[in-house]
C-alpha cells in the first residue's frame, strides 16, 4: 500500500514543539483556527468561528 510515506523512518520530535510553539500562544487564534477550519473544510465538515488559547496551571 503506497501513503506516500515510503522513506520516512522516524518520526522528529522537533516538529511536536514547532506545532506547541506555533499554536499554544495567546494571539495566534487567527492561525489556528485557519488551520483548524482547512481540515474541517478539507473533510467536508462545517467550520469554527472562535477559538480560545488559555493554559491550565
Amino acid at each position: 500500500m503506497d501513503n506516500g510515506f515510503k522513506n520516512i523512518k522516524y518520526f522528529n520530535t522537533l516538529n511536536d514543539y514547532f506545532v506547541i510553539y506555533l499554536f499554544s500562544d495567546k494571539g495566534s487564534e487567527a492561525i489556528l483556527l485557519g488551520f483548524i477550519n482547512s481540515i474541517m473544510l478539507d473533510s467536508g465538515m462545517k467550520t469554527f468561528r472562535f477559538v480560545e488559547i488559555y493554559f491550565i496551571s
